[in-house]
């Protein structure tokens, strides 16, 4: 049972070292995200549309990304496309409403 609470608590810990960018447009959204993870994570940044979250990326150590799609400037696809040529292995959760099928499709091939 030992090495079980050292498993988690070392997973805990490791989760507490991350960096999270999230990129979304609206506000709200952005408030909630702070408000559900500000515990969780050790540090969150936060970019209102993906030209500004890409410019984040650049600028700062980020370990993972959770993003909207549909946002003014630069989608969440567009942005993760750019990450994705600097960065092939960073984490990058897409979130989003929408159900096009040529959208989902060209997020599964940025992976």
């Amino acid at each position: 049972m030992n090495s079980i609470a050292t498993t988690n608590s070392e997973v805990l810990e490791y989760i507490k070292s991350l960096s999270v960018l999230v990129v979304e447009d609206e506000e709200v959204m952005r408030l909630l995200y702070s408000i559900l993870f500000e515990d969780m994570f050790g540090k969150m940044i936060f970019a209102s549309n993906g030209e500004e979250g890409y410019e984040k990326f650049i600028s700062d150590k980020i370990d993972v990304i959770i993003t909207d799609y549909n946002m003014p400037l630069m989608n969440g696809l567009q942005m993760s496309a750019k990450i994705r040529n600097i960065d092939k292995d960073i984490p990058i959760i897409l979130v989003s409403a929408i159900n096009e099928i040529d959208v989902i499709v060209e997020a599964l091939h940025l992976n």
